[in-house]
């Protein structure tokens, strides 16, 4: 939640890494907030696709036991 509420206030540099933060961590309340984002460069519209995918893969918990 830290992560999520510093995004919208930081710098282009910053908002990338904690978009990968956000990621990485697998935080699936911050979906709606990632795709809600406006991108200001090409690199940060990357960013914001692969941390989508990032979390949306690590949400996926496959049934062990078939």
């Amino acid at each position: 939640p830290d992560v999520r509420r510093a995004l919208p206030s930081a710098d282009p540099g910053t908002q990338e890494r904690l978009i990968r933060i956000l990621a990485w961590q697998g935080d699936s309340k911050a979906l709606p907030f990632l795709q809600s984002l406006v991108p200001k460069s090409a690199q940060e519209n990357s960013a914001i696709a692969w941390a989508t995918e990032k979390i949306e893969t690590l949400a996926f918990t496959p049934d062990q036991h078939h």
